[in-house]
C-alpha cells in the first residue's frame, strides 16, 4: 500500500476516535408565543406589541427572534437569561431595535437537555422619574389634547373620546369616516420642545385601524413651519397594534430653539372607514 493511503486510514482513524469521545451537545429550548407588557404608568398587563426577542445569556449575546419562536441555550456554566423586548422602529420589519424604554426581564432555569420551556417574557416601563413625556394623550380626561390642522377644510373629521373600543384605560379616541368626512389631519394643542442631544426621542401609540396612517412633526423656528412626517405601514387586520416611530433624527436636524407639535392625517377618500386611537406619547430619557 501506498505511504499516502496509510496517512488517510490513519487521519479517519483518529477523527473516528476524536468523535466517539466528544459527548453531543443537546440545547435547552425556550418557546415563546406570547409576551406581555405593562403600559406606562399603569398596572395591567396587555398585549401590547412586541415583534421581536433579544436574549442574553451573560455575558454573550444569543440573538434576535422574531415572535412566536423557540431558540436553543447551549451554555450550562449560566442559569440565567436576559430579555428584551424589541420593536420594528417606524413600523419596518428591516429595521429591528431593543426598545430603549422597556426595562430586561430576568428568567433563570434549569439546564434540561432537549426539553421545551414555554416563557411569557413580561416588560415594564422604566419608572416614571426617569422619563418624560411631553406628550401623553390616555384619552381618560375629557379635554382631547389635539385640534385640527386646518380648520377651514370642509370634509375633514374629527377626534371624539369612545367607550366602546379601549386599548387600555375606559377610553380610547375615535375617528370615523365617511363620503363627507373623508380627511383626518390633527396636531397636537400644546407647542414642546425635544432634546437634540443623543438622547433617544420617540412617539409610541395604540391604533385600530381600516386604513393607512401618516405620522411625524411639525416642526416650528423662527417664523418657519414645516411638516416632517412620513406614511408608515399600518396593520389594518381589525385588532389592536402599537407603532413605535423613532423622531431623533427629524428632532436632530432641527434648528436648537425649535419647538414641536405631533401631526397625524389619515384620507379615507370617501370611503366608510374607522380608527381607533390610545396611549399617545412622545417618550425621551431625562
Amino acid at each position: 500500500m501506498h505511504c499516502k493511503g496509510l496517512v488517510w486510514i490513519g487521519l479517519l482513524l483518529l477523527l473516528n476516535n476524536g468523535c466517539k469521545n466528544q459527548k453531543a451537545l443537546v440545547p435547552t429550548y425556550f418557546s415563546v408565543k406570547e409576551t406581555r407588557v405593562v403600559p406606562f404608568q399603569s398596572t395591567n398587563e396587555r398585549n401590547q406589541t412586541v415583534k421581536d426577542i433579544w436574549v442574553f445569556q451573560y455575558p454573550e449575546y444569543i440573538g434576535t427572534f422574531e415572535k412566536p419562536t423557540i431558540f436553543p441555550v447551549i451554555r450550562t456554566d449560566e442559569n440565567r437569561l436576559i430579555l428584551q423586548g424589541g420593536v420594528w422602529e417606524n413600523n419596518s420589519p428591516i429595521s429591528r431595535v431593543a426598545y430603549p424604554f422597556w426595562k430586561a426581564d430576568t428568567l433563570f432555569f434549569d439546564f434540561q437537555p432537549g426539553e421545551v420551556k414555554e416563557i411569557v417574557p413580561k416588560f415594564e416601563y422604566f419608572i416614571d422619574t426617569l422619563l418624560i413625556l411631553p406628550l401623553n394623550e390616555t384619552f381618560e380626561n375629557q379635554e382631547i389634547k389635539f385640534q385640527l390642522f386646518n380648520n377651514f377644510l370642509t370634509d375633514t373629521t374629527s377626534l371624539l373620546r369612545t367607550t366602546e373600543d379601549v386599548f387600555d384605560g375606559i377610553y380610547a379616541g375615535k375617528v370615523i369616516f365617511n363620503d363627507t368626512n373623508k380627511v383626518f389631519e390633527i396636531t397636537s394643542i400644546q407647542d414642546f420642545s425635544l432634546p437634540r442631544a443623543k438622547t433617544q426621542t420617540w412617539l409610541e401609540f395604540c391604533y385600530k385601524s381600516t386604513l393607512s396612517l401618516r405620522v411625524g412633526l411639525i416642526v416650528k423656528s423662527f417664523n418657519d413651519l414645516k411638516v416632517e412626517a412620513s406614511d408608515m405601514l399600518t396593520f389594518r387586520d381589525g385588532q389592536w397594534h402599537t407603532m413605535y416611530i423613532n423622531l431623533t433624527p427629524i428632532v436632530f436636524k432641527a434648528q436648537p430653539d425649535a419647538k414641536f407639535q405631533l401631526f397625524m392625517y389619515a384620507n379615507g377618500k370617501g370611503e366608510n372607514h374607522t380608527l381607533y386611537l390610545d396611549n399617545i406619547r412622545i417618550i425621551y430619557f431625562k
